[in-house]
């Protein structure tokens, strides 16, 4: 019986340190680029970083997406700061909670877009 409780234990205890950030970083920029660098140097590449509570998207070369891109076939817009946008409209197209852009549905607050994306006036 001890030695149940004291794995269990050391599996609660090894799972909420996964769950804590591993490095902290800074931004760095370049002219009209913008990258994350980590404390040991790394910064992320082809991959989504949730920084802050901000999701971003970088490239394979580390940079911070801007504006529309299709991710994994699905649309996603980034500001100018790279953040991705969730919850809002951009322009005649809405995106979700996850970020995506919703198409062929009523959008949250009761707009009808088609399957481009677009909204149907």
């Amino acid at each position: 019986m001890k030695k149940r409780i004291a794995f269990a234990a050391m599996i609660l205890a090894l799972s909420a340190g996964s769950v804590l950030p591993a490095f902290a970083g800074q931004w760095r920029n370049s002219g009209k680029t913008r990258w994350y660098q980590f404390d040991d140097g790394s910064y992320p590449k082809e991959k989504w970083e949730q920084i802050d509570g901000t999701w971003y998207f970088f490239d394979d070369n580390g940079y911070l997406f801007r504006g529309w891109h299709n991710i994994k076939g699905y649309w996603y817009y980034f500001d100018g700061d790279g953040r991705m946008l969730a919850n809002t409209w951009i322009g005649n197209y809405y995106v979700g909670s996850t970020g995506a852009m919703l198409a062929d549905c009523i959008t949250p607050d009761g707009y009808r877009v088609g399957l481009d994306g677009k909204w149907i006036p």
